[in-house]
């Protein structure tokens, strides 16, 4: 089998008895990394070739592919659930809840193979406007990675534009709902955010805030209900400027 894999200038050819998943693992931490230009493949192995087809989908924003959640697999991981905690999936109470689970992941999980970066648009304000620019009470549900259980709660977003450049409130919105609409972490959640802002606006600053209710601590494991957890991410001038942090928490609270 001869396959081409080119990352940059380098080029790595005949591929021999390859571990499929740990391929596909480097692959798209590279895609990721953005460290992947080209993905060439010659050979007759079908399987491989639907592999690398839905890699060069991924990376050229092809439709097909990884992008497209396979409804029908869920559907019988659904069943085999039902069955493995001593259900019966047949029953009349079960037997479109495999059908009702896929069409409401296909939802919740909308966000998996969006770039959340795509979401945000600039445009240069005439006045060159430098001052702060706070959204808050984002509201959002997401699904914890580690237990597949809910989290929610809002996401507050404050930045300070450099040189006028500037983007609309709904897209801010957009942003984090892309973001929250995959298994994710809360942590990462901020980062994410965080860190689209600053690729695309440039920003003299960004605060992002995120107070979630995790289900995880609330319906399982301690049970401590009306908990929240609150996290942040931090870029710029918010953090070497505690005047600029400090109104930015007071506006958020609600305070003068």
């Amino acid at each position: 089998m001869d396959v081409e894999v080119k990352f940059n200038d380098i080029i790595i050819d005949e591929i021999d008895n390859f571990d499929c998943a740990f391929l596909a693992n480097s692959l798209m931490g590279l895609i990721k990394l953005s460290r992947i230009k080209e993905l060439r493949y010659t050979n007759d192995n079908g399987l491989f070739d639907k592999l690398v087809r839905e890699f060069n989908n991924q990376l050229y924003g092809v439709e097909e592919g990884w992008g497209r959640m396979d409804k029908k697999k869920i559907e019988r991981a659904v069943r085999n659930i039902l069955e493995a905690i001593g259900e019966d999936p047949t029953r009349e109470g079960l037997q479109r809840t495999p059908e009702r689970v896929a069409q409401m992941y296909e939802d919740i999980f909308a966000g998996t193979n969006q770039n959340p970066e795509e979401h945000l648009e600039f445009f240069s304000d005439d006045m060159d406007y430098e001052d702060l620019i706070l959204v808050k009470d984002i509201s959002f549900y997401s699904m914890c990675e580690h237990h597949l259980v809910p989290f929610f709660g809002k996401v507050h977003i404050a930045y300070i534009p450099k040189e006028g450049r500037i983007t609309g409130f709904s897209r801010l919105a957009r942003l984090v709902e892309t973001v929250a609409r995959r298994l994710q972490l809360q942590e990462r959640m901020n980062k994410m955010i965080a860190d689209a802002i600053v690729k695309i606006l440039e920003p003299l600053g960004v605060l992002v805030i995120v107070e979630a209710e995790q289900m995880c601590m609330t319906m399982r494991g301690i049970k401590k209900t009306e908990s929240r957890t609150i996290t942040s991410a931090v870029r710029g001038i918010f953090k070497e400027d505690s005047a600029s942090r400090a109104e930015v928490m007071n506006l958020i609270k609600g305070s003068d």
